[in-house]
């Protein structure tokens, strides 16, 4: 059986960014791949709760929600958040935010990323554009042709557009 190696976007890191763009692109007629070292999707619930959490405005619930994976963070655990306070390091600034000065409920969810990458991953499991290509690393790319040629660990990959979405430390951007 082959599997498939040309791409119309190829997404290289595949957290909480690198899966929300793969799902936002659901109904559309592209081919998709996401390309990611670790096996992001299987979330790791062991302990009682992950320290690292995103603050979540309205508006970015609501991209959740068109993406269909609201309804699997809500079930896995969000927080609604009420106020917030934030403040420069040296402690000159320093504004609020109190939902009840918009006539809201609350301002948005804290989350954890371990339940926002799981529930992306939920929802990118169901989709047929999208093919996932976890636990490999890119180690070269080369543009030729209009496409890139992608080196990963178990073969090699073209694509029309590539995304870097690998983090702070981004492999790809060093590459230039």
């Amino acid at each position: 059986m082959s599997h498939q190696t040309s791409f119309d976007i190829a997404i290289l890191g595949g957290g909480m960014v690198g899966a929300t763009l793969a799902c936002a692109l659901a109904d559309s007629d592209l081919q998709v791949a996401i390309i990611d070292p670790k096996h992001v999707d299987q979330a790791d619930f062991s302990g009682l709760f992950d320290l690292r959490v995103s603050a979540i405005t309205r508006g970015s619930q609501r991209i959740f929600e068109n993406l269909q994976v609201w309804p699997a963070m809500q079930k896995a655990g969000v927080s609604a958040f009420r106020h917030m306070q934030v403040w420069q390091q040296d402690g000159r600034g320093e504004m609020s935010f109190d939902c009840a000065d918009l006539s809201e409920s609350h301002l948005g969810h804290i989350i954890e990323n371990r339940v926002i990458v799981a529930s992306l991953y939920e929802r990118l499991a169901k989709l047929e554009n999208v093919t996932l290509l976890l636990g490999q690393r890119c180690h070269q790319l080369q543009l030729q042709d209009k496409q890139w040629q992608l080196q990963l660990d178990n073969g090699e990959y073209q694509t029309t557009l590539l995304v870097g979405a690998d983090g702070s430390q981004s492999w790809l951007r060093q590459q230039r």
